[in-house]
């Protein structure tokens, strides 16, 4: 009989001594009362500053419209942008005591609701703080335009003509006395205009300092905004997906239902049929069972994981992290930018950089910047599809704000620049001399008449995908292999979600402006793709699969041909490829590779790669079995190389085409 817990619990209630002592933990209440207490004083502070900066306002006015120099006034203004300085120094020390607060809980203790909500109050008060200080960093500089304009005015009164480079010069020069030279001062009048010009150039050289002071207070906290802003970019992630979970729970719902009305049922016809089938067995067998292992369906599949493996929940971190480098793109970026720029504010100062237009520069950085960031995301986004033998998905599931590597993040410049590489007009010189090698060699070998639909043709290290989708786009059979996601999501994007030539305009040159002529290079766009995958693909077939390659292929004389292209050193152990390569590989099938020997374990030490130089490596390769037919030295060939770049670095690369001997079976 089903017990009626709410009735219990009235009598409970109804019978309770209200004198009996209750022990309640209340630490964590007044750890945020504590908290909310702060906040509070912090947003006074705020609020104190807007208020001086109004009458900041109010003195410029007064000084500006009164005709003679005004002591008390001026020192009335001073004591207000000192009490501005002093209170936002106290303000932005306690917003990085919280910041680094909230790092240490965060480590220590995960992500729970009163750690989300101290990350937001503290992200809308540093927020509410650089508003406030921009305001007041446009009010002084403004204020320091008006008074240029007011000495212009009174030197011309006093019979001076200066332009406004000579003024600005003049002004920076910091000695006030330049202003009276070659003027004459014989009357009372001209005097005095010349001890007003005097006084606001002594305005001048304060304010300057003033906003030099200002700058760098505010470039701190945007850096400390720009960071706290990866949270409300992963609200409006989650907002924007809310829907796939709403419409996965309905379907679900809708499933429970179905299955608890025939879950009875099911139970009774399940335990009629064991019970059936249990006789049989019974009298044919007799009460001896032997069981054997049951090999899989599948002898091999590099997507669907077990998730109770621990191998399944390292795949899904690393799938994590990688999604999350592509969120956080921006803020990276804006943050070393921001470092830029104040490094260059520090060396020249404020002014040179802005006659250099250093600072129009970096906001035009930013705006790139912004662009390269949504076609990432996109990308990331797309890739859900490449997901769907796991039992969860892992891009839904990331956490965007995990603190990522910067050898992950790096990647994300990377993928820019292949993007250009592969799918672009500015790549067609580089794809000509290394894939246009390979293709024409493969032509050659397998002619159109001969039939190539049935010709199996491999390429490890696809990248981007468009070797692979060349290769197909003859008639061949076609199958990319990678083992980065970063190039699975970027190829699976190029070949699967882009449905217009030139659809986007992205900007691969942008991390590399110590490399450029002038500043513009940086900011050159380019349109992806160069051609329309899908309407304009009219050849064989293709695919794609994720794995290291050595772990993936290893069903022996399985494939016609296999092209490698920048790939074979790419691995510690480069025989291990050259042997892999020879067993798959069918007799009479040809290996066709295109590359320099730029090993990527070099750093690692002598006895952790094996790095052969060519010679050696091509004893290697006629000893484990191959024939080399065709063979070109010194190739001279670039990759991802930014057209506007200073240096400019080319590799001297490797073609060969070798064979497999038919009496190798």
């Amino acid at each position: 009989m089903t017990r009626d817990r709410l009735q219990a619990l009235k009598a409970a209630r109804s019978g309770e001594d209200d004198s009996c002592d209750v022990t309640v933990d209340v630490d964590g209440n007044r750890f945020m009362e504590e908290f909310f207490e702060q906040v509070e004083e912090i947003r006074g502070s705020i609020d104190l500053i807007a208020n001086n900066v109004e009458e900041v306002k109010k003195k410029h006015s007064a000084i500006l419209s009164n005709p003679v120099n005004d002591p008390k006034t001026k020192d009335e203004l001073e004591e207000l942008m000192a009490s501005i300085k002093k209170t936002a120094n106290k303000v932005r020390n306690k917003l990085k005591v919280i910041e680094q607060q909230l790092e240490q809980d965060e480590s220590t203790e995960g992500s729970t609701a009163d750690l989300r909500i101290r990350k937001t109050q503290h992200s809308t008060l540093s927020r509410k703080f650089v508003e406030v200080m921009t305001d007041y960093n446009k009010t002084q500089t403004d204020y320091r335009e008006r008074c240029k304009g007011r000495i212009q005015r009174q030197l011309d009164i006093a019979g001076k003509q200066v332009d406004s480079e000579q003024l600005e010069e003049m002004i920076e020069s910091g000695n006030p006395a330049i202003f009276t030279q070659g003027i004459i001062t014989d009357t009372q009048q001209a005097k005095q205009t010349l001890a007003d010009i005097e006084a606001r150039h002594n305005d001048i050289i304060k304010l300057e300092s003033s906003i030099r002071e200002l700058h760098d207070m505010f470039m701190d906290m945007a850096m400390l905004v720009e960071s706290q802003g990866e949270m409300i970019d992963r609200i409006e992630y989650n907002v924007e997906h809310a829907k796939d979970y709403v419409d996965r729970a309905v379907s679900d719902t809708k499933k429970a239902v179905q299955y608890q009305s025939k879950a009875r049922r099911k139970k009774i016809l399940i335990i009629i049929c064991l019970a059936i089938l249990a006789l049989v067995i019974a009298s044919t067998f007799g009460v001896s069972f032997l069981f054997s292992g049951l090999d899989s369906l599948l002898p091999y599949s590099n997507t669907t994981m077990n998730s109770n493996d621990d191998s399944f929940e390292e795949e899904v971190k690393h799938i994590g992290l990688v999604c999350a480098s592509f969120e956080q793109y921006s803020t990276r970026f804006v943050r070393i930018c921001a470092n830029e720029y104040v490094r260059l504010a520090k060396l020249y100062g404020l002014e040179r950089l802005k006659k250099a237009k250093t600072d129009v520069h970096f906001k035009k950085l930013r705006q790139c910047v912004e662009i390269n960031s949504r076609f990432l995301r996109m990308i990331c986004i797309s890739a859900r599809n490449l997901f769907d033998d796991f039992e969860r998905d892992p891009i839904m599931s990331a956490n965007l704000l995990a603190k990522v590597p910067e050898y992950l993040a790096e990647k994300l410049d990377i993928i820019l620049r292949q993007s250009a590489r592969d799918w672009s007009a500015a790549g067609v010189e580089e794809r000509k001399v290394c894939y246009g090698l390979v293709i024409a060699e493969l032509e050659s070998r397998y002619p159109v008449e001969k039939g190539r639909s049935q010709i199996q043709v491999l390429v490890p290290g696809a990248g981007m995908g468009r070797l692979v989708w060349e290769i197909a786009q003859r008639g061949f059979f076609s199958q990319g292999n990678e083992y980065s996601y970063y190039m699975l999501f970027g190829s699976n994007f190029m070949l699967n979600r882009c449905v217009v030539r030139e659809q986007y305009s992205i900007y691969p040159w942008i991390s590399q402006w110590h490399q450029s002529l002038v500043p513009d290079d940086e900011t050159v766009a380019v349109q992806v793709p160069d051609i329309d995958p899908q309407s304009q693909f009219s050849g064989g077939k293709m695919s794609m699969v994720a794995g290291d390659f050595l772990q993936v292929y290893d069903k022996a004389n399985s494939w016609d041909s296999v092209c490698t292209v920048f790939f074979i050193d790419t691995t510690a152990n480069v025989i291990n490829y050259v042997e892999r390569i020879y067993d798959i590989l069918k007799p009479g099938g040809c290996w066709l590779n295109f590359g320099p020997l730029l090993y990527h374990f070099s750093e690692k030490g002598p006895f952790e790669s094996i790095e052969l130089p060519y010679d050696i490596l091509r004893e290697v390769i006629v000893k484990v079995g191959f024939v080399i037919q065709n063979e070109q030295l010194d190739v001279p060939a670039s990759y991802a190389q930014h057209p506007g770049a200073v240096a400019s670095y080319q590799y001297s690369c490797v073609f060969f085409a070798c064979v497999k001997p038919l009496h190798s079976i």
